[in-house]
């Protein structure tokens, strides 16, 4: 095992992503009571806070992160470019939009939403246009990650047992990994 956060930099280092050629570490630091988008070599080197952020998630070819940040009172999803230090928001609202993930070509997102009062599964291009929703009902859904066999993977507490206590957002000791593989146009 190796340390390879900076311990003295920021407090609740997690949501470690890998870059796609192993060289850099994206992650979430606290600094002054704020969640911020950072990396590290992966050798610990050259830690580097670019912005206000959470969930970083690296493109698959390119020099960018898809996060999420508060805006308000809501979470929303952006993109930022590592090379020009440019922040793009793509979604807005009043609706909660978290955990943005890259298909494997880099030309999707997969985020969590709960536009429709529950939190469901939703694609939308890169650029923040042509949004689907894939999963609906009265269940949630959690803790995505879009697979190198074009499946999405993700938390569900759909088919579980019913939560009969706690906050039922965050209540997953009833849920459940399912998968499913995203129709969508080009």
């Amino acid at each position: 095992m190796t340390f390879i956060s900076p311990s003295a930099l920021g407090d609740y280092d997690s949501q470690p992503d890998v870059s796609p050629d192993g060289s850099m570490i994206a992650f979430l630091t606290v600094l002054g009571g704020t969640y911020n988008l950072c990396t590290v070599d992966s050798n610990g080197g050259n830690f580097t806070v670019y912005a206000e952020g959470a969930s970083p998630r690296w493109h698959p070819t390119e020099k960018l992160l898809a996060f999420d940040r508060s805006v308000g009172k809501k979470s929303q999803c952006f993109l930022f470019n590592l090379n020009s230090g440019q922040v793009t928001q793509l979604t807005s609202g009043t609706d909660k939009n978290v955990f943005p993930v890259w298909s494997p070509d880099g030309k999707w997102i997969a985020f969590l939403s709960d536009r429709d009062g529950e939190m469901h599964v939703y694609c939308m291009k890169r650029d923040g246009g042509h949004v689907v929703q894939l999963t609906t009902g009265g269940t949630n859904e959690n803790f995505i990650d879009w697979g190198t066999d074009g499946y999405l993977y993700f938390t569900s507490d759909a088919g579980a047992s019913t939560a009969t206590e706690g906050n039922k957002s965050w209540y997953y000791n009833f849920a459940n990994i399912w998968r499913l593989k995203p129709l969508l146009d080009e």
